[in-house]
């Protein structure tokens, strides 16, 4: 190792050197050297090791703990840097007692950074026991701050009364004095009445100690600690004067913390945004709104982008009757700013508490934008509306716009923050709905169906199954609303095969059929009858598509088979009956005498199971009227026309229209069937009669 050291070779020199400090009895100077030597070739990690080793020869060397634990905080490696400082702490001799505190602040640094307080808190207790009589204000002010973090408030009013001299006073002659020791710690500070404190102590330490007492519920043991506080000056004190105005913030000691935020925010260092927002907090919590105002706008001025401050400043002008400038401090310029979702959400809100509809969907519109797709033509409609899964709706939309050369994403549209701290899901789920039926009290349908099927292609409302359904159902709506019924369809045949046995989805889907142009749903329901035969509502809804088709032995199959599953439902009886009349007034059917007596046979079944009621005799008489049985017919038209509607206050007048006659009620059908027999009859001046006394237009 010499002659390479002599030859200049420092590299092989070292190497060798090494083999040779292994191989000989452990010199903790020579390891020392070495790694020395390790450092001039900068090979930080095998000077580590030199260091460890030397240290293991001489464990009491403070000097090579130091510097190796340095060296691994230089790699990264604190942990390491940790376990070093602990060995030494372990290897120490009594005597070495500033080293032991150097070592358990260095420790206490590291263990802070790892959030291992609790471990942190048992090195120096373990330092203040072994080392009483070398403790200095800045181990005591170190300690107190990591107690005061962890929230152990006692055990750091113990610190304060052993290592910083601090007493108390107490009243005398009371007959808790005798007994003072034996209290709870609690009723021991509130039978204190004062503080007695050395003149010598730090400041640090004298802010310390009002913040543990005002976390202990001891506020009266702090007033002269308080007026300590407020008369020093802000631009030197101001850290510690901000400490005890935000414990006293914390305890909700708003009264008291108002004084310090004045004088802090009076002074040039310390007038910034954060300590304005405590001020605004405090006065808040006084109930002084004026006040409360004007900090949260200087909080505004300061911090322009701080949404919270200025949600705060909105509510607390809406509390004060200024709606529109509550409006106004939530304002943002989409083409200038980047937007933030909370105040835009919390605009809208305020939007609609006003009931500025049109305001309130414009930046409702804006805000889902942020995760809604925009679709543009009836094309991507069909796209996002086909396809199932989030990817897909995506990929299409995507494939229909680079087919029709357009910009994938809109050129001009707003930005928004990225934060983790988004608008909950739910809430602006709801307040989906409320613009949903905002669009359809205003009888927008074609947005209200834009807006739906927008909402199809967000992730976040996607995130949600049960809210994701909520969508679709609503596209559903919005479709039927729209007069789209291909659409609406769609969605209702989607309902219908995932709960096939519910009948308001029967009954969706069959008012979607009755506004249909095509005739899709009879392909689609003869399917569903070969998988699910014994349903009663597709049985009935086949006997309807066989009947308007003309083919009534196919209905009649349909029906029987209906009222055997049911045969005290009214609905199925009737449609027999109907569905043999129609067989009777075939041209060329056989037995017409022996349909006409089967049909009556199942209209009185169905008056049976309906009772009397004037729905009940205007189908009777339109069916002898059918057979061209004009006495019968004018029999059950009279009787009709002496009856209320079936369905009593289920048309306008339930909506308070007292003008407007019953939706329900069909005296005037009646009554115009009454005069064409009559006119047939030639009899003119009865069916003028029935015409003018029922029939008002």
């Amino acid at each position: 190792a010499n002659l390479y050291e002599e030859g200049e070779d420092l590299e092989k020199g070292l190497q060798f050197a090494l083999i040779a400090a292994q191989l000989a009895t452990p010199d903790p100077d020579e390891w020392s050297r070495l790694a020395d030597m390790s450092l001039e070739q900068s090979d930080v990690k095998l000077a580590c090791f030199c260091y460890k080793k030397a240290s293991e020869s001489d464990p009491s060397n403070v000097r090579y703990y130091v510097t190796r634990s340095g060296l691994l905080e230089q790699l990264g490696d604190k942990s390491a840097a940790l376990r070093c400082y602990r060995k030494m702490l372990a290897n120490l001799k009594p005597d070495q007692g500033p080293d032991f505190l150097f070592a358990t602040r260095e420790a206490a640094r590291l263990l802070h950074e790892k959030d291992q307080l609790a471990q942190a808190q048992s090195l120096f207790d373990d330092a203040f026991d072994k080392f009483p009589d070398l403790i200095t204000a800045d181990e005591i002010n170190l300690f107190l701050e990591m107690l005061i973090i962890v929230g152990n408030y006692e055990h750091a009013l113990v610190i304060c009364c052993k290592h910083a001299n601090i007493s108390f006073d107490y009243k005398s002659g009371s007959e808790e004095d005798a007994n003072i020791g034996n209290l709870e710690p609690k009723r021991q500070l509130e039978a204190f009445s004062g503080l007695v404190i050395p003149d010598d102590l730090l400041a640090e330490i004298r802010s310390k100690l009002a913040v543990i007492l005002i976390n202990l519920n001891a506020i009266h043991l702090c007033q002269g600690l308080f007026t300590l506080f407020l008369e020093a000056d802000p631009e030197d004190f101001g850290d510690l004067i901000l400490e005890i105005a935000e414990a006293l913030m914390k305890n909700r000691q708003f009264e008291e913390a108002a004084p310090f935020f004045q004088n802090l925010v009076n002074s040039e260092k310390y007038s910034e945004a954060v300590v304005w927002l405590q001020f605004a907090e405090c006065l808040f919590g006084l109930g002084r709104l004026e006040d409360s105002e004007q900090a949260y706008t200087k909080v505004v001025e300061l911090a322009p982008h701080h949404y919270s401050a200025r949600l705060q400043l909105s509510k607390i002008m809406r509390s004060l009757g200024r709606p529109e400038d509550a409006l106004l401090a939530l304002a943002q310029d989409e083409s200038e700013e980047m937007l933030n979702p909370h105040l835009l959400f919390n605009r809208c809100k305020l939007l609609l508490e006003e009931g500025r509809q049109q305001d309130f969907l414009d930046k409702a519109k804006l805000l889902f934008s942020r995760h809604f797709v925009t679709i543009r033509n009836k094309e991507e409609l069909d796209a996002i509306s086909s396809a199932k899964r989030l990817s897909c709706k995506n990929k299409a939309l995507t494939e229909i716009r680079n087919f029709r050369r357009e910009p994938l994403t809109e050129t001009e549209a707003a930005e928004f923050e990225q934060s983790s701290d988004d608008v909950s899901v739910t809430e602006e789920f709801q307040l989906f709905c409320c613009a949903c039926d905002m669009l359809f009290e205003r009888e927008e349908y074609e947005e209200l169906q834009r807006l739906a099927y927008s909402a199809l292609g967000s992730p976040v409302f996607a995130r949600d199954q049960k809210i994701f359904k909520e969508c679709e159902f609503l596209c559903l709506l919005a479709s039927f609303f729209n007069g789209d019924s291909f659409h609406a369809y769609n969605w209702a045949r989607e309902l219908v095969v995932k709960d096939i046995k519910n009948p308001a989805i029967w009954n969706m889907l069959n008012v979607v059929i009755m506004r249909a142009d095509d005739v899709r749903h009879n392909r689609f329901l003869m399917r569903l009858m070969s998988r699910n035969p014994d349903n009663l509502a597709l049985g009935i809804l086949n006997g309807h598509n066989c009947l308007v088709a003309g083919t009534y032995k196919y209905s009649l199959g349909e029906y029987m088979s209906a009222f055997k599953q049911d045969s005290s439902n009214p609905l199925i009886a009737l449609m027999l009956g109907l569905t043999f009349c129609h067989m009777a007034c075939q041209k060329f059917s056989a037995k017409k005498h022996s349909l006409v007596v089967q049909a009556c046979a199942f209209l009185n079944t169905y008056k049976e199971l309906r009772g009397e009621c004037q729905e009940v005799y205007y189908n009777l008489g339109r069916t002898m009227h059918q057979l061209n049985l004009l006495p019968a017919a004018l029999f059950y038209y009279k009787k009709a026309l002496q009856m209320g509607p079936s369905v009593p206050g289920g048309g306008q007048e339930a909506a308070g229209d007292e003008n407007s006659s019953d939706m329900m009620d069909l005296k005037a059908e009646i009554a115009y069937n009454v005069s064409l027999i009559y006119i047939s009859s030639g009899n003119p001046e009865l069916a003028r009669f029935y015409t003018e006394k029922y029939i008002v237009i």
